[in-house]
């Protein structure tokens, strides 16, 4: 059973309304629980990873001769854009940001706090197309040659697995000659000695994979179709790279931190569960709190794995 073709479990789920994210947020009950999380995930993951590739600081240099447009596709509550922008302000405020996201109530506070940087833009975008014959892309309305830096990151959810060659092809297409693409999407979630969680990961990996969201029942499995995807793209992939977080007891904040950012998850990820019939209510939910009490034991051990990509667009 692949979402491509099961719109009317999706929207059973989800509603009417933008059918392309699996999540539940476009309806009134879950967004702000999943801007919660986006938000948590956002203040974590932006300072564990360098603001810049190293690849487009010859760019940012020179950008007072030629000004800049960076744009983030699916950035969530925008902390990233909110980072660079505090960043720029004094030397490279001129340096246009702009951030889209399916998520209105997500979009709506990031242009709260957006209000006091003249150069910061954030709008709503559902990037995913359905096209007449039911088959899904991806469609971005943003200019052709119009972007030197384009950032994603954890947009799986987001993405139906077919979707992503076109997401490459459009990145490409918005990107200046020469400009830049980076995508960090997760690699793996590993625990140690702790059946409970390997469990409950496996039930919401085969809800995902049932709404076609991933390239394994198992796990995600993304990381080595962007390898493949990237071969197959015109763009040129000039570095990747893994990066682990320690999140075992312990280790401060990064424990209590995932281990929010996970029971939130466990919440938004329940309906789809149950949409797919992969479970049942009571087993979910009982196994979801027996996943938090033994992350909450002395001796828990975790680590968060994802990877960074990093390509040209050499036009």
């Amino acid at each position: 059973m692949d979402f491509d073709h099961n719109e009317e479990v999706h929207r059973q789920i989800q509603g009417e309304e933008d059918i392309s994210y699996v999540i539940p947020v476009a309806g009134k009950l879950n967004a702000g629980l999943e801007r919660q999380r986006l938000n948590m995930q956002d203040l974590f993951l932006t300072p564990r990873f360098d603001h810049l590739p190293s690849q487009f600081v010859p760019r940012l240099k020179s950008a007072k001769e030629d000004p800049q447009v960076v744009l983030d596709i699916a950035c969530g509550t925008g902390g990233y854009i909110l980072a660079l922008a505090k960043e720029f302000q004094k030397d490279y405020s001129h340096i246009q940001l702009k951030g889209y996201d399916i998520n209105r109530e997500a979009i709506a506070y990031c242009q709260e706090l957006a209000r006091n940087y003249n150069n910061v833009e954030f709008a709503e975008m559902n990037i995913i197309e359905r096209l007449p014959d039911q088959s899904m892309r991806v469609t971005l309305d943003i200019d052709d040659n119009s972007a030197d830096y384009m950032f994603i990151r954890l947009i799986f959810a987001a993405m139906p697995k077919s979707c992503w060659p076109s997401l490459l092809q459009e990145c490409y297409r918005i990107l200046k000659p020469g400009g830049v693409l980076r995508i960090i999407e997760q690699a793996t979630m590993l625990y140690e000695h702790c059946p409970v969680a390997h469990e409950l990961s496996e039930i919401q990996h085969k809800a995902l994979w049932l709404a076609g969201r991933t390239f394994s029942e198992y796990e995600t499995a993304l990381v080595p179709a962007l390898f493949r995807f990237f071969r197959e793209s015109p763009f040129t992939l000039v570095e990747q790279k893994a990066k682990f977080i320690d999140f075992s007891s312990g280790v401060e904040p990064e424990h209590s931190t995932v281990i929010q950012n996970l029971q939130l998850l466990i919440r938004t990820l329940r309906p789809l569960t149950l949409a797919y019939h992969v479970t049942t209510a009571e087993y979910y939910d009982t196994r979801a709190e027996q996943m938090i009490k033994a992350f909450e034991e002395k001796d828990f051990s975790g680590a968060w794995g994802l990877n960074e990509f990093i390509a040209l667009a050499l036009k």
